[in-house]
């Protein structure tokens, strides 16, 4: 296992593109009113004094994680509205770096983010999320992942775990293609409060447990795509 390391630069509520490998991973710092925005659904499914029950969406990923949640379906054009530069923005680096020449978009077409499906998943210590990638109709082109919470204590873990000959305790790698002698097809992250990632819904991505930490890792999914559509044509009416 490789020590690649993705470290990007986390000011807040700046757009970052990386291409460690073919597909583009763009990142986010979100401030707090977002944080707390987003966060607040859960909170309220914790709080045992709080009407809000979110739905168990368990069923239909592939972690073996304490909870997953399902996002309200109010939720996501609210979020899709926050992340729409970002995702314009993803897009049109993504097109141009794939076509080698600048991307823009049509005057003469409006644009739709469409958020497909959110959920929540709160990761506690042994827990873990298996190499996966999004695939059916619901996956879109692109994925969001955003961190709202880290264990306590996980930066330690990590410094300790740096120390031995396969380090990833904690960690979350993106995985492309095949390594050779000069390719790497993965890299790692040490995820943050307010990491934000963008990515193609086929890339594939991993978990791993932390083992020693207390505490949580919580964050918010999501699949989505980039839609066009010819704009209405208005006959002008000379009198």
């Amino acid at each position: 296992m490789s020590r690649n390391l993705l470290d990007p630069t986390r000011e807040k509520e700046q757009m970052q593109f990386m291409t460690p490998f073919g597909p583009v991973i763009g990142h986010y710092k979100m401030g707090k009113e977002f944080l707390d925005f987003v966060n607040e659904p859960v909170d309220l499914h914790i709080d045992k004094s709080s009407d809000l029950t979110l739905k168990d969406y368990s069923p239909y990923t592939s972690g073996s994680i304490s909870e997953e949640l399902l996002m309200e379906d109010e939720l996501l054009p609210k979020i899709g509205e926050f992340i729409k530069d970002l995702v314009a923005n993803y897009w049109l680096y993504s097109m141009s770096r794939r076509s080698l020449a600048d991307a823009s978009f049509n005057d003469d077409h409006d644009y739709t983010i469409n958020v497909l499906r959110g959920w929540y998943a709160r990761q506690f210590k042994g827990e873990y999320n298996q190499l996966c990638s999004s695939s059916g109709w619901l996956a879109g082109s692109m994925a969001v992942v955003g961190y709202l919470d880290v264990p306590k204590d996980i930066e330690k873990e990590w410094a300790t775990d740096w120390e031995g000959t396969t380090p990833s305790v904690g960690m979350t790698q993106f995985v492309w293609g095949n390594p050779d002698e000069l390719n790497s097809n993965n890299v790692f992250i040490k995820p943050q409060v307010g990491d934000l990632f963008i990515f193609p819904s086929n890339l594939q991505h991993i978990m791993y447990p932390f083992l020693n930490s207390s505490g949580e890792y919580r964050s918010f999914n999501l699949n989505l795509n980039l839609t066009s559509s010819l704009k209405e044509q208005t006959d002008e009416i000379s009198t």
